[in-house]
Formats: C-alpha cells, sequence, structure tokens
C-alpha cells in the first residue's frame, strides 16, 4: 500500500469534516481528532512497526482512552486502500453523529 497515499487521505477527509489534524504529513504518527475532550472522538494513525507490515506499508489505528497520551492498543489495521477508505468513511459519519448541545 501507498502509505504517504493513505496518509494524506486521511488527513484530507479529517480536515474535511472539521477534525483537528496533528503534525504534517510526513509524520510517522498523527491525531485526528473532534473535541477530544469532550467527545472521544480521537484516533492516532501510526506507521506500522511489525517487519512484515513495515514493508506492506500498513497503518494502525489507536483510539484515544484518556489524557493526550492515553493511546489504547490499535484497534485497526490498514492493509489497503479500500481499508483507507473505510476508515475515512468512519471519520464521516461519527463527524456527522458526534453529540451536539443545545444553545
Amino acid at each position: 500500500m501507498d502509505r504517504q497515499l493513505a496518509k494524506n487521505l486521511i488527513r484530507s477527509i479529517g480536515e474535511e469534516y472539521g477534525y483537528e489534524v496533528s503534525g504534517n504529513e510526513t509524520d510517522a504518527e498523527f491525531d485526528v481528532y473532534l473535541a477530544r475532550e469532550k467527545h472521544g472522538i480521537a484516533f492516532q494513525i501510526k506507521n506500522s512497526t511489525h517487519d512484515s507490515a513495515r514493508q506492506g506499508g500498513w497503518l494502525q489505528v489507536h483510539h484515544y482512552e484518556g489524557e493526550p497520551a492515553n493511546w489504547g492498543p490499535a484497534l485497526h489495521s490498514l492493509r489497503t486502500m479500500g481499508d483507507v477508505v473505510a476508515f475515512c468513511q468512519t471519520l464521516i459519519t461519527f463527524a456527522q453523529i458526534k453529540s451536539k448541545r443545545q444553545a
């Protein structure tokens, strides 16, 4: 999988749907989140570190579990561009259904 293309797609979709996106395009890991402290919609995307996964250009996705440094274990392994597109659909869906407070 073209890891850089995958990261660019995740970052672009995240920004388009109002997520905060940390770091820059060449980072080995970055965060994509919506009001992390209120909604818990936050993901950390990292280059996979296992030998075969690294060689395949895979990415792993961690979910936020608390303080900014408190990321859970990898929940998703993005191995193909189809996996990346499915994850981007998750970002879109979560952005559309996040809780909204009434004024």
